[in-house]
Order: structure tokens, then C-alpha cells, then sequence
């Protein structure tokens, strides 16, 4: 639902001890910005077949009916896991994005398509920004599991 090659199967969301490093991260980066205030942000590691998508959410603590801005970044995956340097290059790509959201939030436009990300490492990175609920998502995914 959530990949760039729109695979019909489920992904597999498995937190691995980087995903938790970039959920420090970012609390330790945005934590005191007034925006932040009340909200929290998730990580969603999300494997599909031959792509991997980090989405990161930045919403209300628990609150389902809020409409959270979520950044996603898609790469193709050639092994089961990606490397450090695709991890490097997701996590300043992610970087980038919640700056620009955070100097800007009220000019906010989701970017529903997926586009393809620049980055220093030449590795091809794809993102797009949307205002979809992953927490209602892996919900869902549990129940018809």
C-alpha cells in the first residue's frame, strides 16, 4: 500500500536497533521545537518484496483522529537488509525533509507522488510526504494477520 512498486503483498515492519537510533534522533533534533509540543514521531521500517520504505510519522501522542505528516523514502533492496550507506542516506534524507517542515509547517503540502531524492551518496532514493495514518494502517495489518 505504501510502496513505490506497488506490490499487493503486506509489507513486513520489523524495528531493528537503527530504526530506534533514528527515532532518538529525531526526538533529540526536533524534541523542543513548539511544533513538536504534544506530538510524537514513529518509525515504520517496512520490507517488500526487492524495496524497503522508512516511513516516519510526526503526529499526536496516541491521538488516532489526528492527521500526522508522514515522510516517506523508498530504495530498491537487494539483500534482506539495507546497508549502513543506504541507512547514511535515508536518515539525512529524512533529516531534510523535517527541517524544511519545521521552518515551514504552515505552507505544508503533502507530495503525494513519489519522486525521485538527490543525495550525496548517488544511491537511488525515492520520497513522497502525505498525511496518511500508519498507526490506523499497521492496525489494520495486525487485524488480518
Amino acid at each position: 500500500m505504501f510502496n513505490r512498486k506497488y506490490s499487493e503483498m503486506s509489507p513486513k515492519i520489523i524495528q531493528a536497533p537503527w530504526s530506534f537510533e533514528l527515532l532518538d534522533l529525531l526526538e533529540k533534533t526536533y524534541g523542543k521545537e513548539p511544533m513538536h509540543i504534544g506530538k510524537a514521531f514513529k518509525v515504520y521500517p517496512m520490507f517488500y518484496p526487492g524495496e524497503f520504505v522508512m516511513a516516519v510519522s510526526h503526529g499526536g501522542k496516541g491521538d488516532y483522529l489526528q492527521h500526522p505528516v508522514t515522510y516517506m523514502v523508498s530504495v530498491d533492496l537487494m539483500q534482506d537488509e539495507p546497508s549502513k550507506e543506504i541507512l547514511g542516506s535515508i536518515t539525512d534524507a529524512v533529516g531534510h525533509f523535517f527541517d524544511d517542515y519545521f521552518s515551514h509547517t504552515e505552507d505544508f503540502e503533502p507530495s503525494l507522488d513519489w519522486q525521485e531524492y538527490s543525495n550525496r551518496n548517488n544511491i537511488k532514493l525515492f520520497h513522497q510526504s502525505t498525511r496518511e495514518n500508519l498507526d490506523l494502517f499497521v492496525m489494520g495489518e495486525k487485524l488480518l494477520s
